[in-house]
């Protein structure tokens, strides 16, 4: 299910429902992928951590992830989108792999779809609201992790059962 995200204005802190707020006259570093073009990019404050709970769930590592997100800035229009992704469950085949290369799998997943993402923004095709921003996101993200390890999810909402959770760190 899908939840319309809150946005802050950082000029002034106020909030707005709408899933856009307004950049200010300082954007902070974006990444623009292919040049400023169109004006959009993806916010380079921080690439996720690798996560760093684990449970082994038959023969593979699985965790639940609460706060994943990327922020979709664009300076020229003053605009910012915040894509929430809440809780998500992770799994990776666990074959000769330890949590500590997981968590790097996963987090290496993530940030190339961020990649991928501002790319596509740039490109053009995908449109700059939060429904499909975060529908693309996932969906690169999905494409990228099983690139990376064939045989791994991602899925939205939480894990079922008992499973190790992480709250998304940015910025390692």
């Amino acid at each position: 299910m899908y939840t319309q995200s809150t946005c802050t204005d950082i000029t002034d802190g106020t909030t707005t429902d709408s899933g856009y707020g307004t950049v200010g006259s300082s954007s902070g570093d974006v990444s623009y992928p292919n040049g400023q073009g169109n004006g959009w990019g993806i916010s380079v404050l921080g690439y996720l951590c690798p996560p760093t709970q684990w449970s082994k769930k038959g023969s593979s590592w699985t965790t639940q992830v609460n706060g994943l997100g990327a922020l979709v800035i664009n300076p020229l229009e003053k605009k910012i989108i915040n894509i929430e992704l809440y809780a998500n469950c992770i799994t990776i085949p666990a074959y000769n792999l330890t949590t500590d290369q997981a968590g790097v799998i996963f987090a290496q997943a993530f940030n190339g779809a961020r990649v991928d993402l501002a790319a596509e923004l740039q490109e053009g095709t995908v449109q700059p609201n939060s429904l499909d921003l975060r529908n693309e996101f996932i969906r690169l993200l999905k494409i990228s992790l099983r690139k990376i390890k064939s045989s791994s999810s991602f899925s939205s909402g939480p894990c079922l059962g008992d499973v190790s959770q992480n709250k998304a760190q940015y910025g390692c």
